[in-house]
């Protein structure tokens, strides 16, 4: 299976996912760690998947990362709405992307885009890549399936 959003050919050091079940609750103050249930262009060497929402890193360097997190509000009112790497449970602070989801409109499409950014990682580091909301919200907004995904690859 090819993803349509694949941006970079990661079949030689690193790995492609993609969440193609949604439906991930995103209106929580505590992170939401998320689940890309597919893997592609998988190699153990440099990345290992220990979960559908949990990685280890086999090997230290300059990786590069890219995300897209795509969500639906479909109730309640405005959302501010925030999407990170975590590496052993700690928010990157380089990765922090944020959206705001704005007014009454219930089925809005919002969604948080991490552009190729470059991280030093180190061997055994744990990833996972979490969504929580910041201040007042109630409602609901959960992720779209076959839109949300995550590529990480060793650069040296």
């Amino acid at each position: 299976m090819k993803f349509k959003s694949k941006q970079i050919n990661f079949l030689s050091r690193g790995i492609s996912t993609l969440d193609t079940v949604g439906g991930q609750n995103l209106n929580t103050i505590t992170p939401t760690i998320l689940n890309f249930d597919t893997i592609e262009d998988a190699n153990s060497m440099y990345i290992t998947k220990l979960s559908d929402s949990a990685y280890r890193i086999n090997k230290s360097g300059i990786y590069e990362l890219i995300f897209k997190v795509s969500a639906s509000r479909q109730s309640g009112g405005d959302k501010n709405i925030l999407t990170a790497l975590f590496l052993d449970g700690v928010v990157n602070q380089k990765t922090l992307t944020a959206n705001s989801g704005r007014g009454n409109n219930a089925n809005r499409e919002i969604s948080f885009s991490l552009p190729p950014c470059e991280l030093d990682l180190t061997a055994l580091q744990i990833l996972t890549i979490r969504s929580f909301r910041v201040g007042n919200g109630g409602g609901q907004i959960t992720t779209l399936p076959n839109t949300s995904y995550f590529q990480l690859r060793l650069l040296n």
